[in-house]
């Protein structure tokens, strides 16, 4: 099993759901990009 596995059996077994984002680095600029994994990091 996987990690990610681990984090979806865990986070199914407390009721919540899990999203994983895709992320275009460097779209619309590397700048916004790493705001962006910033702003998603802290979700």
């Amino acid at each position: 099993v996987t990690s990610i596995s681990d984090c979806f059996i865990q986070k199914k077994s407390e009721g919540k759901t899990v999203l994983i984002p895709y992320v275009t680095c460097g779209s619309p600029s590397l700048e916004e990009s790493l705001e962006i994994l910033e702003v998603l990091e802290s979700a």
